[in-house]
């Protein structure tokens, strides 16, 4: 089994001893990406990338300068989102890492598809926006490269990630292929219901608990109970696992 998480926006380079930056898997693709983004000038960059004027000229002297020679350092060590905070690989053994580089994935628009370990420098580039490679968006520029690379094994694959990036792979499955989606929810008093923020949350713990309990299997991560969250039987199906949190239950 394979689990897939979207990346963060923010990167905190970080190392763990034990653990060697490898090389990602599509360095001919990025290359091209960073072609075209060093086309940009510095402000363009900020409107195409909701960033503000210093974090733009960074942006634009990084990939004016990108070496894909540099190692950078870990995928999963590096990103500093909610869902990578609350995953806590910074503080995995290399047990830990070890099982975690063999079942997670990360969606990249920049990289494509990353293995824990694959190295990775600074960047920021969303899968929405309005960039584009020889008249392609993101979407037709990865084509079906990363659907075969996760569904290359026949293993199931489950997607803890957005459903903007799930899209990189799920329009291409075959009759055979099985994806699962995890979906988390609140329980409100009008209803259940998720948002931004304790929906990537839950993504960071149930990757975490996926790798702290050695799941192999998806029926597995039905075990889940971080926070009060449960599994749904009666809203869930084959291919799509629904957990509803009700801290009342805590």
């Amino acid at each position: 089994m394979l689990a897939v998480l979207s990346p963060a926006r923010n990167i905190r380079p970080f190392s763990l001893e034990g653990v060697k930056p490898g090389r990602p898997l599509f360095p001919k693709e990025t290359g091209l990406l960073v072609d075209a983004l060093r086309n940009y000038s510095p402000w363009e960059l900020e409107s195409l990338l909701d960033l503000n004027p210093e974090r733009a000229f960074t942006l634009y002297d990084f990939y004016q300068h990108f070496d894909p020679a540099v190692s950078g350092t870990p995928a999963l060590l590096s990103y500093y989102g909610a869902a990578f905070r609350n995953l806590n690989a910074r503080d995995f053994d290399l047990r830990d890492f070890s099982f975690a580089q063999e079942h997670l994935r990360i969606l990249s628009a920049l990289y494509g598809l990353l293995r824990p370990a694959d190295g990775i420098q600074p960047y920021r580039l969303g899968i929405k926006k309005e960039f584009k490679v020889n008249g392609q968006d993101l979407y037709e520029f990865w084509g079906d490269r990363l659907y075969r690379q996760l569904f290359q094994s026949g293993e199931p694959v489950v997607s803890l990630a957005s459903a903007d990036y799930t899209r990189l792979a799920a329009p291409r499955l075959l009759p055979g292929d099985t994806l699962i989606t995890c979906r988390f929810l609140v329980q409100k008093p009008d209803g259940a219901r998720g948002t931004v923020s304790s929906v990537r949350t839950a993504r960071g713990q149930m990757a975490r608990f996926l790798v702290k309990h050695r799941i192999t299997e998806p029926e597995g991560l039905r075990e889940f109970d971080w926070e009060g969250y449960r599994f749904v039987e009666g809203r869930s199906d084959a291919r799509n696992y629904v957990f509803i949190q009700d801290r009342s239950r805590l």
